[in-house]
């Protein structure tokens, strides 16, 4: 829907049935896990990151595949090797030469359900700036994805989503609006409960603006995605 100005609002997603039948760009929120994890490994400089919306796939690349590192926060059988979803591991233990997998409860998900998009992309406060020029770049409406509606809808994808819809328009103070209300929700305190012991960690690089400034743009092949630095962001 354009403004008088000319320019269009994206779009804020609201079912999985708009993901699946979306042929635009879109971006995918993921805050406090998926989203922030991506951007940590790519400002590592990880060039090989693959995504599963599968369990069975992902473990089936894993075992047949040497160097890979595993992240995730589902429930593997011991004794499987993984790193837990989580950015500040991401950031401080990954080997950007060794290949990243990746499968979670909803943002992996919310990616592989838009097979029909033009381009994906992925989106959190710690890389706001970078997705709010790749926004800017398009004459087509962005449609922005919060992952929780794949698994359990939340506060923190919403209120990042709203966030660069506002940003689009020039709104500076979005991003630190949306943190503020989630941070004033008990959201935090239900992540931190049921979070390992990078929980802390993870939220500060969570619920920063531009800390982990990259863009990642993915490309679905198949049962998975690749995903890349994108060149939107330079």
């Amino acid at each position: 829907m354009p403004l008088s100005s000319g320019k269009l609002i994206p779009i804020v997603c609201e079912n999985k049935d708009q993901c699946f039948l979306w042929r635009g760009p879109a971006v995918v929120i993921d805050v406090l896990r998926f989203s922030t994890t991506l951007c940590a490994l790519l400002t590592t400089g990880k060039q090989d990151i693959r995504i599963y919306s599968s369990k069975e796939k992902a473990v089936e690349y894993k075992d047949t595949t040497p160097n890979v590192e595993f992240f995730s926060e589902l429930d593997f059988i011991p004794p499987f090797e993984k790193f837990d979803n989580s950015p500040h591991i991401a950031l401080t233990q990954s080997n950007p030469k060794r290949t990243a997998v990746m499968v979670t409860n909803s943002g992996t998900k919310a990616l592989m359900a838009l097979s029909k998009a033009s381009n994906i992309f992925v989106g959190c406060f710690a890389n706001f700036s970078a997705v709010i020029k790749m926004i800017n770049n398009f004459s087509q409406e962005v449609l922005l994805v919060p992952a929780g509606i794949f698994d359990a809808p939340n506060i923190e994808d919403v209120a990042c989503a709203q966030s660069l819809q506002d940003g689009a328009f020039g709104k500076t103070d979005a991003p630190f609006s949306a943190i503020e209300k989630i941070r004033k929700s008990t959201r935090l305190e239900d992540f931190l409960r049921g979070c390992p012991k990078t929980g802390q960690q993870d939220l500060e690089l969570a619920l920063s603006v531009d800390k982990l400034n990259v863009l990642g743009s993915a490309e679905i092949v198949n049962n998975y995605a690749v995903v890349k630095k994108s060149p939107y962001e330079k």
